[in-house]
């Protein structure tokens, strides 16, 4: 006989709740969103291609270029060298100028002594009127001095004409410049020497001449003046018509 036990001193029996397993339903990705493109590449792609292609022809130009000025400038350099080595085989070039100053003879002064060297007699006596001053007239005597009173000045002029219009313009500026001496005798030029030699510069200093133009004053006539030989020596005379 089985021993008796109370039921309140019988041991607790437990049963424990077995845990429910989750079963999650398998997720489903979504499709991935379609990329934009363009002749069957993508918007990138097809950039970056454009990029290269640029930079391609940009460096295939500076090259054709690039070549293109050094065949040109190796040409140039073998056409310098091909007339470098003509111009060594020809030998330098001599040439010699000779340069000497044209000394007037006879014949040439006629230009210079407006016709008194080989037409005195067609020129003697006739007038020559100044282009500036006032127009003043001259009459001019061939072979002829005059009177040795002291010049006013010497001048360098390059023809008879030019040292009677030098006369007029001294007494123009000497009387406007020198109002109180505009009497004196020295005021006004009434005459003129002129030698055709000592228009060559060299002939003047070897003559030692301070020119070929001598301004005279004082009161001047035909009769008073001095023949001169015709010649290399020779002198023109010219007197201020008023005087």
């Amino acid at each position: 006989m089985a021993p008796y036990q109370n039921a309140n001193n019988a041991p607790e029996v437990v049963q424990q709740s077995i845990p429910e397993v989750y079963h999650p339903q398998s997720a489903v990705s979504p499709s991935p969103k379609a990329k934009r493109t363009f002749c069957g590449c993508t918007i990138l792609v097809l950039i970056l291609s454009i990029i290269i292609a640029a930079l391609s022809a940009a460096v295939i130009g500076l090259a054709v270029g690039t070549g293109v000025q050094t065949n040109r400038a190796n040409d140039a350099k073998e056409k310098l060298n091909a007339l470098s080595a003509e111009a060594a085989a020809a030998g330098p070039a001599t040439t010699t100028v000779t340069v000497s100053e044209a000394v007037p003879t006879e014949t040439s002064f006629s230009a210079i002594t407006h016709g008194c060297s080989d037409e005195k007699d067609a020129t003697s006596g006739t007038d020559y009127t100044t282009h500036f001053s006032d127009k003043v007239t001259f009459t001019m005597f061939c072979n002829s001095n005059a009177p040795p009173y002291a010049p006013l000045l010497a001048l360098a002029v390059p023809d008879f004409d030019r040292c009677m219009d030098a006369c007029a313009s001294y007494t123009k500026y000497i009387k406007g410049t020198f109002e109180s001496d505009s009497d004196s005798v020295n005021a006004t030029c009434t005459a003129v020497s002129f030698i055709p030699a000592w228009t060559s510069k060299e002939e003047a200093i070897n003559a030692n001449a301070e020119g070929n133009c001598y301004l005279k004053s004082g009161q001047q006539r035909r009769s008073a003046l001095e023949p001169v030989k015709p010649g290399p020596g020779e002198t023109h005379a010219a007197i201020l018509s008023a005087s």
